[in-house]
């Protein structure tokens, strides 16, 4: 059984526009993850389904054009009511106010919103959630679609050309496979930079108090 590979396959039948459709589906509903779905189309790519430099421009160019919709419906539903929301919700989950009231400030200041839509593009569920936030906070919109537009071509190339170098160096023919192995390795790769960025900023944070 190969339920990826047979996806990618029927995808391939309906040329660029089945990039666009699975990946903009993929943002604005995101019941399969991002990394199994843009390691398949690497795997994919390697097998000749779709060249690869389009595939990782289509793809990013759909996944941008998800977020600008989410930021579009935030924009509609204002700072306040916002604001009281996540506060319920920070209750529910038992996370500090604190938190997402920093990081709501961060994201009104220009220098914060590039860094906060960068680096949210990095965080799976933060990146489905980062442009509904910037949309309601009213985020700097030029600094926030920035650092969105760099952080998923970013994000889109890395997991794709992943991908598409494991099929041709393991000459698996298995898209399901070799998807899945390749995103075990990444996923450990990406707990690992992420435990090192954390350790590195608290002690930065602690070295400023002192």
């Amino acid at each position: 059984m190969d339920p990826l590979g047979m996806t990618m396959a029927w995808l391939a039948t309906q040329g660029l526009m089945g990039l666009v459709g699975v990946t903009l589906f993929e943002r604005m509903v995101p019941i399969v993850p991002a990394h199994a779905l843009l390691v398949a189309i690497g795997v994919a790519c390697a097998q000749g389904r779709w060249p690869l430099p389009q595939a990782i421009a289509v793809t990013a160019l759909a996944s941008f054009a998800g977020c600008l919709c989410i930021h579009a419906a935030g924009s509609r539903v204002g700072p306040r009511r916002s604001l009281a929301g996540l506060r319920r919700v920070s209750a529910f989950l038992r996370i500090p106010a604190a938190r997402w009231e920093r990081m709501v400030a961060q994201c009104r200041i220009r220098e914060g919103a590039f860094v906060f839509a960068f680096s949210a593009q990095f965080v799976p569920l933060a990146r489905e959630i980062a442009p509904g936030l910037a949309g309601m906070f009213r985020a700097e919109p030029l600094p926030f679609f920035t650092g969105t537009a760099a952080g998923i071509v970013l994000w889109n190339a890395l997991f794709i050309c992943a991908g598409h170098v494991a099929a041709r160096w393991s000459g698996a023919s298995n898209t399901s496979g070799v998807a899945f192995g390749t995103l075990i390795v990444l996923l450990v790769a990406e707990v690992v930079v992420l435990a090192v960025w954390r350790r590195v900023v608290r002690t930065h944070d602690a070295g400023g108090r002192e």
